[in-house]
């Protein structure tokens, strides 16, 4: 399997006490790509591919709307595990605010802002 690239626009950030929540983007990704990076047009990596959107009553995929975990919220993380190689690090990507738990499960939260 050959690496690819797609292209696309940040289509809207989500954003919760200052705190960049999630990003979509319109670039295509399709099925099993979850894991990609996401890059600015200056070759920075702002976001890695979770999903794309799908309609859960029929299974369709709708390759051009994708969400992005920031990079921002888990450099961090990984920094120090990559220092210290202590499992117990990883830990800290459990979630337990739940307005942002709901967020990444895609569930009903209320009101979001966007920086778009």
């Amino acid at each position: 399997m050959s690496a690819s690239v797609t292209q696309g626009v940040i289509s809207r950030v989500v954003n919760h006490d200052d705190t960049v929540l999630l990003v979509q983007s319109s670039c295509a990704v399709h099925a099993g790509a979850s894991g990609g990076v996401l890059f600015n047009s200056e070759d920075q990596m702002i976001g890695i591919v979770t999903c794309n959107a799908r309609d859960t009553g029929t299974g369709a995929s709708f390759p051009h709307i994708n969400l992005c975990v920031p990079f921002c919220s888990i450099w961090n993380i990984l920094q120090d595990y990559v220092t210290t190689m202590d499992e117990e690090v990883l830990k800290r990507f459990h979630v337990k605010n739940s307005f942002v738990k709901k967020l990444w499960l895609m569930q009903a939260v209320p009101s979001i802002s966007s920086k778009l």
